[in-house]
Order: C-alpha cells, then structure tokens, then sequence
C-alpha cells in the first residue's frame, strides 16, 4: 500500500513540476496546495485533507485541473483510511459532505471504500443512538415516571429517522458517486493518453539525441584524424628542418676546419709565395687555391711537389688580427665580452670538472690578464686573452673522463690526449666570429716549444702567437704548484726556476714577466 501511494504521490509531483500550465491561478490556492502537499508526504492527512478542501473550493468540476484532482483523490483515499481506523462517525458524516461538493475527485476504490463503511458507520451510528437512549433513559428514571412513555417514544422515531436519513445520504452519494466514478474513468484514459503522447515524445527526443551524439563523434572521428595528419606532417616538417640544419652546421664546420688547416698551411708557405705581410687579394686567393689544390693532391694519395726547405727564422709571422684600441670600445663590445666571459667560465667548470683539475681553467686564465695587462696590451685583448685562457682545454671534452684518472698514459693514451689541439676548434661555434683568432690560436698551438719541439705543427719563436706562448707557460707554472697525480707538489720559487732552465720551451720573456705578476 505504501509503495503504491509512493509511486502515486511522485507522480503527482512530476505532474506538478512537468505541467505548470495546469496549475491554478489563484496564489493562495496554490500555496494551500503546497501545504496539503507537504501534510500529505508527512502522513498527516486530516490536516492536508482540510488544505486540499480549500483548493477545491476555488474551482468547480469544469475548471479544476489534473493535478488537483489526482492529489485530492490521494488525500480523500488515505484520510478515508484514518477516519475508518479512528471510527470517527463525525468526520465520516464530514466526509460524506464532502464527497457531495466535489463528487469528480471519488475514484473507484475511494467508492469500493465508501460502500464497504456505510453499513459500519450505520452500526457505529445505531451504537450511538443506543447509548444515547440508554443515557437518556437512566435519565428518565430519574424524573417522573409520567414522562417516560413520551420520551421513549420520541428516542424511537429519532432513531428511525437519523437511519433513514442516513440511507437517503447514501443512496444520492452513490448516485453521484457513479456519475464521478463514470468522468473519472474519462480523465483516466485522457491521463493514459497524454501520458502515451509524453512517452513517445520522449522516445522520439532520445532517438534524435541519439542519433545527434553519433554524428558529432564521427565528426570528432574525422577532425582527430586530420589533426593527427597534421601533426604528423608538422613533425615531418620539423625533422627535415633539424636534419637539413644538423647537415649544414657539420658542412659549416667541415668549411671551417679546413679553413683553419689551410690558414695552418698558409704559415707554412715559403719565403717564395709570401715576401710580405700584405698580399694583394689576388695573391692570397691564389695562394689558398694552390694549397686547396694541394689538399686535394694529399686526399688522392697523390704527392705534391716538394718546396724548398727554408728555415723558419726566414718566416715572416703572420699578420695578427686589426689593432684595437681602449678609446675604441664602445659599450656594446664591452657587453660582448662580459657575455663571452661568462660562456668561458661555464666552459672552464665544465673542462675542470671533466678532467679532474680543480680551478685550473680559472687560476690560468687570472694569470694570463696578469700577463696580458703587466704587458700594457690594452684591456680589448687582456679581456680576450683571459676568455680563451678559459677554454684552450676544450678539446679535451672529447676524450672520456675515465683518461684522465690515471696517472700515468700510454703511448695510444698520449695520443689521443694531444689530438685535443685539433678536436677543440669544433667546439668553438659559441665564440664571435671576429673573437674567434684568438681562441683558434690558444687551442691549436698552446703546446709550441720555442725550439720547434712541441705539437701539432712543430713552429716555434715568434711564429708562436702570444697568446699560446702565455698559455704554455702559465699552465707548466699552474701544473709544478698544483697537486696532480702524476707529480708531487712544488713551491712558486721552485717552479719559476725550472721554467727559467727551459728556453727552448718556454718563452723567457714571459717567464720573466711571470715572475713580476706573482
């Protein structure tokens, strides 16, 4: 029964919220139903029976709405229930009334219910009229014995007459009840309808939402597939960029290792091709074509003529790189050269760090300034000598750090130690073109011997840049004062000394200015 009027009473709140069209104009009408609403939801069903009460008093049969009528036949139902358990012979007589002003809310079961209470409540009413007789006739007995047969008389027919009329009441409620019963059954079939055509509604709004949902995800489908072929040809794109720059940037360093070669070559000419520093355009290009030529000779396995040994003393140096002078700096060169020196100090911790030599990078580097400004070369090229003085190791980070841990080197070992000189030059693409001299002759020639004795290229004296004769000697002086593994610790003096024992190594010039810095 519970689950009955529960599935009833939800039905009637999505009438109420589903079809707000049908509800009554009246605002206190509806607040009334509200309140005979919420009664009923708590159970409380005389109160909620006197609330609905008032909401039909605001219509008439024509005018009241489904919603009205379908709660009231709710509330009518269950308060019918209290009042049978209650036997409550005066709100059953209410009840009847009520029923009588608005027959179209009885439903067959409210007139199953009625029918079954007439003949109870017509008991509970006999019953009633017996104890009034019997209290009446206790207070007979009390008064004159002559009053008696009148006063039994007059109980009798009050008696006869409450049943009859009760008889009458009933017999006009079921006739109305028939006709309610009769246009209930005609709101019931309209309710099925509307019901019917709500459903198939709904039916037909979920097969277009349905259907909806599929085409947008084919849509989706296809917008995915033509951003991921987009995607991909994006990355194709990209790759092919990468690949296209990788190639050219191993072409540029091809150029420019061969560049420096033949500019190597070039310091090796004969007295012959170069009788001066200042070649004519014409002259140096067909000096480089002669030694490109020469190149391709050697590639070819195919030996080129011999030139004439000259000694190198008979060499003319070649021309460094255009004088600046500290009027000349400007602030945006000033700025070049802090954020070159910052790139070479990075690159100093890097090699340091590589090679197991603690501050090397930096303590030769501070020397080299010392050297370059105790020399008055200008704060241009102290500045300069002390960025290249950072990185002149940096073709050691082609050799694996495992190398270096070991005190003492093989013959193989030695070997790819040196080719340092020359692996070094390609790692120099962070350095400004018109910087870049500098650090070019730091790396390659640092470990010249005056005599001719070092490597790569066995020049020596005044053919040895400045800036590698520096090197070459701040960095044995830097290596006899330091703690390596392959040699014990000296002090200053020590150390200075032995490079003064060594001119054919170490430029003596230097060693001696040296000296004065520390």
């Amino acid at each position: 029964m519970k689950k009955s009027r529960a599935i009833l009473f939800l039905f009637v709140l999505i009438l109420i919220h589903t079809f707000p069209l049908f509800a009554a104009n009246n605002a206190t009408a509806e607040r009334y139903m509200t309140s005979a609403n919420e009664q009923y939801s708590l159970e409380n069903f005389s109160k909620a029976y006197t609330y609905i009460n008032y909401v039909l008093e605001q219509y008439d049969e024509k005018t009241v709405t489904l919603n009205v009528k379908l709660l009231a036949e709710l509330i009518y139902y269950d308060y019918l229930g209290e009042i049978e358990k209650k036997s409550d012979l005066a709100a059953f007589r209410e009840y009847q009334d009520s029923v009588n002003d608005f027959p179209y809310i009885v439903s067959d079961r409210i007139q199953k219910k009625l029918d079954s209470l007439v003949p109870v409540f017509q008991k509970v009413a006999a019953d009633e009229e017996a104890r009034k007789k019997a209290a009446q006739q206790q207070q007979a007995a009390q008064q004159q014995s002559t009053s008696a047969p009148k006063t039994q008389t007059t109980t009798v027919q009050s008696s006869a007459e409450t049943i009859a009329a009760i008889q009458a009441s009933n017999d006009a409620l079921s006739k109305k009840i028939q006709d309610s019963s009769n246009q209930q059954l005609i709101i019931t079939q309209e309710t099925q309808a509307l019901v019917q055509q709500i459903r198939e509604e709904f039916t037909r709004s979920t097969q277009e939402i349905r259907k909806e949902t599929e085409n947008n995800q084919s849509r989706t489908r296809l917008l995915v597939i033509i951003l991921i072929g987009i995607v991909v040809v994006m990355i194709t794109i990209i790759v092919s960029v990468i690949v296209i720059v990788l190639r050219m940037s191993r072409r540029q360093k091809e150029l420019f290792t061969t560049t420096l070669r033949i500019v190597s070559e070039i310091k090796k000419l004969p007295l012959e091709i170069s009788n001066s520093t200042n070649l004519r355009i014409e002259d140096k290009y067909n000096e480089l074509k002669k030694i490109q030529e020469a190149a391709s000779a050697m590639a070819a396995n195919a030996e080129p003529a011999p030139e004439p040994e000259i000694p190198q003393e008979d060499i003319p140096v070649p021309p460094s790189i255009p004088k600046v002078e500290d009027k000349d700096i400007t602030e945006d060169l000033r700025a070049e050269l802090r954020e070159l020196a910052t790139d070479c100090e990075e690159k100093g911790v890097q090699i340091d760090k590589h090679t197991g030599r603690k501050n090397n990078s930096r303590k030769i580097a501070e020397l080299v300034f010392k050297l370059a400004k105790e020399m008055e070369l200008g704060e241009y090229y102290s500045m300069l000598y002390f960025c290249a003085s950072m990185v002149y190791d940096i073709g050691l980070l082609d050799n694996k750090a495992e190398l270096f841990e070991s005190g003492e080197f093989s013959t193989e070992q030695k070997a790819e130690i040196q080719n340092h000189v020359h692996t070094g030059i390609d790692r120099l693409d962070f350095v400004l073109e018109k910087f870049r001299p500098i650090f070019v002759d730091a790396v390659c020639m640092h470990h010249e011997n005056i005599d001719g004795s070092g490597y790569p290229d066995g020049i020596k004296n005044k053919r040895i840049p400045d800036i590698a004769r520096m090197i070459h000697v701040v960095e044995a002086y830097i290596a006899m004062t330091s703690k390596r593994t392959y040699h014990s610790i000296v002090d200053s003096e020590t150390a200075l000394e032995t490079l003064k024992n060594a001119p054919e190594k170490y430029d003596k010039d230097v060693v001696t200015i040296l000296e004065d810095v520390i």
